[in-house]
């Protein structure tokens, strides 16, 4: 194991992974930039109660669209970068079978959302106003599997620039809309959550200005569809479980406290965001070369300097938070003075999160054992529900935060301890 965690970093700085992490860190950073400003913006203007209900809006939004897409975002990078160079026709069978399956799904999302949003906003929420919102949002979660189709075959094919690019584009885009609804005094929740969904589907058609349409000629064939449906199901059932469970915070919240203490959490949540986006940002590098690995020995070396990038990082992070207090104070408003809290307890969440990048990504595509995160979900699902009702009960919105960090805590545990029982099992023999 010593020899393993030798790392060098003047070798980390040198590979391609490096360089290609660095380029699409650079557009996770100039998205997160927009992000935050984007959302600075709504939690001034809109006040912490109808920020509150447009977090909670998109909050579903992010769920439903995680849980439906039923890991055909996986399941494009996977096998689209697997036969990119082997077998190209098979590899463009995939990505047509990828598409067909969101537009498919996003139609029954639609309809059925449609008509179960008076429910979730009576019913589950206890919040009646959001009826249209929520609507508006299920059209929200087309659009979204739209525009994460072009930035999974970006992703596959390695096409790095354009991944970043496209979504810079889409960014700016939704920005500039808020903007301009703020000049123009017609910034409400309805065209605040308008803004948000309609942004990623004119991504999605700009994007096929530099892809070619070739693919929809493409066969599918039985063995297409058994490979494809075979693996994703059990990435659909851990990352279904997965995204409820990461969220579940936020629906505690939903129903337990009022639109204004949402409006405080989601304030805080929005500025540790930058870190998911850090992880997917990454997970776009390293996944298709996990796929492409074929012996134990080049997977190891890539691991130890990946390993070394993430807590490089992680520590990176850590020291710049002191100035996460200063733009609360001085942007987001007093009404915002109590999310600093309960921000440094989400940052040291998924700093977690983020330092267990390499264990995920080995495990799912060089191992291509995505089931141990379908049982991984359920656990972690039993954690942050549990602690996120009684801590929000017994302590306030402002305790939820640690459910999040508990939860985060066993997804780093679990699968550390597999791959290092699964790297000594083969070691040994």
């Amino acid at each position: 194991m010593r020899r393993l965690l030798k790392l060098n970093f003047f070798s980390v700085v040198k590979t391609n992974t490096f360089r290609q992490s660095t380029l699409t860190f650079t557009a996770t950073v100039i998205n997160g930039i927009l992000g935050m400003v984007f959302y600075i913006l709504l939690a001034r203007e809109l006040g912490v109660f109808d920020f509150g209900l447009f977090s909670l809006s998109i909050t579903v939004l992010a769920v439903v669209a995680d849980i439906g897409n039923l890991g055909i975002n996986t399941g494009i990078v996977n096998f689209v970068s697997k036969y990119l160079k082997s077998d190209y026709h098979r590899s463009m069978g995939f990505l047509k079978l990828g598409l067909l399956s969101k537009i498919l799904i996003a139609l029954v999302v639609i309809i059925f959302g449609f008509l179960l949003s008076p429910f979730l906003s009576k019913q589950v929420f206890n919040k009646p106003e959001l009826v249209f919102g929520l609507r508006l949002v299920f059209i929200g979660v087309g659009t979204t599997w739209l525009f994460s189709f072009t930035t999974s075959y970006y992703q596959a094919s390695q096409k790095f620039i354009s991944w970043g690019l496209i979504q810079i584009f889409t960014n700016s885009l939704r920005l500039a809309v808020v903007v301009y609804l703020t000049a123009s005094l017609q910034l409400n929740l309805t065209t605040a959550i308008i803004s948000y969904i309609v942004a990623p589907l004119l991504g999605f058609l700009l994007s096929f200005v530099n892809i070619s349409v070739d693919f929809v000629k493409e066969k599918i064939n039985s063995e297409v569809r058994g490979e494809f449906f075979n693996y994703n199901k059990w990435v659909a059932i851990s990352s279904g479980i997965a995204a409820f469970s990461s969220r579940t915070d936020i629906f505690v919240l939903g129903r337990l406290v009022t639109a204004s203490g949402i409006g405080i959490y989601s304030a805080a949540n929005q500025l540790v965001s930058v870190v998911p986006q850090l992880i997917g940002a990454m997970g776009t590098v390293v996944a298709p070369k996990y796929s492409s690995f074929t012996n134990d020995q080049q997977m190891l070396t890539y691991f130890k300097k990946l390993l070394l990038m993430v807590v490089a990082v992680a520590s990176f992070i850590l020291l710049c938070t002191p100035g996460v207090r200063l733009i609360i104070n001085q942007f987001f408003g007093v009404e915002y003075r109590n999310s600093f809290p309960i921000f440094m307890v989400l940052l040291v969440a998924m700093l977690f999160f983020l330092i267990s990048v390499p264990f995920h990504n080995a495990i799912i595509y060089y191992y291509s054992y995505p089931k141990l995160f379908s049982y991984l979900s359920v656990i972690n699902f039993i954690v942050i529900a549990s602690l996120s009702v009684f801590l929000t009960l017994n302590f306030g919105y402002q305790s939820t935060a640690y459910a999040i960090m508990a939860g985060n805590i066993v997804n780093f545990i679990v699968p550390a301890l597999w791959f290092w029982r699964r790297v000594s099992g083969v070691k040994n023999k």
